[in-house]
């Protein structure tokens, strides 16, 4: 059993390590805690004339909404050249689609919901921190005040709204600033990949942006106003590089993304579920050692007081044990999976890069915990004197994951032709949970309940068994005690 857990936590281990790969610029999503993760080209940016998606490394990062694909930008890290201002142009490998009348009403409503542009450089979010020196659209002012922490890791934002005037303008500048770490060997690795966004209306006269010059405008930065953008005519997009030279290692670069500051947050929220979770479990013990005082002490007497007037209601068999044990083992499977994911979460790190990679695992380890479904579902079935066992597992392996996977296909159709967020899963997608369910958790569920079949009867604190009653309602019975009544 240790040579299993071991080789558990090696696989994972082997699975979650991350490659360098080249510092190209690939588009990830549109995401906000307002609304469902959109496809990147939702919004009306330039784009590749080609376009290829990269493989999605597990069902995980399909479920997270991660659709990678290939930017037309990329930066080298050996000549470490610097840009003030470029403008990014249509060519034979760039296409920038003109401005539709519902493009304005798009950009407003992902202004609107706070939406965040999500991009990768070298497997790394390319995340934006706050600078209060910095308004609405400001244009940063070299040199940058020293922050560690990223305020949004993940992305930065598309837009921004005027407080005063509640005008909203499109953050088409973008001020990269990468950092390097370079060895005693003279190797350089991308340590820090960071945006300031900017809006910069380029139609204004004002404006001179070019490569090798800074970028100059008259006494007050040209904003780009959303309802300003001219119809039937392309946005035009810029980008300025900064590089910026760091102590941090390559082993250590994922440390200002994990000490960011919603990292902090979500830790405080954790810790507080956390107190609760541990107040419920010591009050819930505490009922429970009192239930144990209590009725151990009433088994040992002979009088028939509390407890053993109602215990033959309590065990009575229900009219459908084996709708019950189906619950019961769907119940054990779903906390095993929770347990384990959770054990090696906390046992095993796994880099941020690896995304999706616990979404994967818990479908996974859900199709594992198909024999203790099935093991204990069988028990709990046999505990209420049911005979037909066969049914009962078919009930289990069958019913609580189809009507699952019905739902979810649904809300998945649902998104796909009302929305167009990038949590929609192909059919490919769903085959491999569909194949994950049949060939994995099913077998399990049926050989754990040949066995928990095969186990003995568990027995309970009854003198005889044989007084153990179907609790039916009598026909009388007043209507405010009906079983709708009771459960509305």
């Amino acid at each position: 059993m240790r040579r299993l857990f071991l080789l558990i936590i090696l696989l994972f281990a082997i699975t979650t390590q991350t490659l360098a790969s080249d510092h190209r610029v690939h588009t990830r999503k549109l995401d906000s805690n307002q609304g469902l993760p959109l496809h990147f080209y939702y919004a009306p940016f330039c784009r590749p004339v080609k376009r290829s998606i990269v493989p999605i490394e597990s069902i995980g990062q399909a479920l997270m909404g991660d659709q990678i694909e290939p930017f037309f930008l990329n930066f080298d890290l050996e000549k470490l050249e610097t840009i003030n201002c470029k403008v990014i142009k249509e060519s034979e490998l760039v296409t920038c689609p003109a401005t539709q009348k519902g493009d304005i009403a798009k950009l407003r409503e992902l202004v609107e919901k706070d939406y965040d542009i999500q991009i990768l450089i070298d497997n790394l979010p390319v995340g934006s921190k706050s600078y209060k020196e910095f308004q609405c659209g400001d244009l940063p002012k070299l040199p940058l005040p020293n922050l560690d922490r990223y305020t949004k890791p993940n992305g930065f934002s598309i837009g921004c709204k005027d407080g005063i005037n509640s005008n909203m303008y499109l953050n088409n500048h973008w001020n990269f600033v990468l950092s390097y770490h370079e060895t005693k060997n003279g190797k350089r690795y991308l340590v820090g990949a960071e945006v300031i966004p900017s809006s910069l209306d380029h139609s204004s006269h004002e404006v001179r942006c070019g490569p090798r010059t800074p970028l100059i405008y008259g006494s007050s930065q040209p904003l780009l106003n959303i309802n300003d953008l001219e119809l039937n005519k392309p946005i035009t997009f810029s980008y300025s590089l900064t590089w910026k030279k760091s102590d941090i290692v390559w082993a250590s670069r994922w440390d200002a993304y994990i000490n960011s500051e919603q990292t902090l947050d979500s830790k405080t929220h954790l810790l507080s579920i956390v107190n609760l979770f541990v107040l419920v479990l010591v009050l819930s013990s505490l009922i429970a050692s009192l239930l144990y005082y209590r009725i151990g002490k009433e088994l040992k007497s002979t009088e028939i007081t509390n407890w053993k007037s109602i215990r033959y209601d309590v065990f009575a068999p229900p009219r459908a044990p084996s709708v019950l044990a189906a619950f019961f083992g769907s119940g054990v499977q779903l906390l095993g999976m929770l347990i384990i994911t959770l054990g090696l979460g906390i046992v095993v790190f796994t880099s941020p890069g690896n995304r999706g990679k616990y979404g994967t695992l818990m479908l996974l380890f859900y199709g594992l915990m198909g024999i203790s479904s099935g093991y204990y579902s069988m028990r709990m079935y046999k505990l209420m004197g049911g005979v037909h066992w066969k049914l009962t597992t078919i009930l289990q392996a069958f019913a609580f994951p189809a009507i699952m996977f019905f739902l979810y296909c649904i809300v998945n159709l649902i998104v796909r032709l009302s929305t167009s967020s990038s949590t929609y899963l192909n059919v490919l997608s769903l085959l491999k949970i569909f194949c994950m369910w049949v060939f994995i958790s099913m077998p399990l569920v049926f050989i754990g309940a040949y066995f928990g079949f095969k186990k003995k009867k568990i027995t309970i604190p009854f003198d005889d068994e044989s007084v153990l009653f179907d609790v039916t309602r009598s026909t009388t019975e007043p209507w405010y005690s009906r079983r709708y009544i009771l459960n509305l």
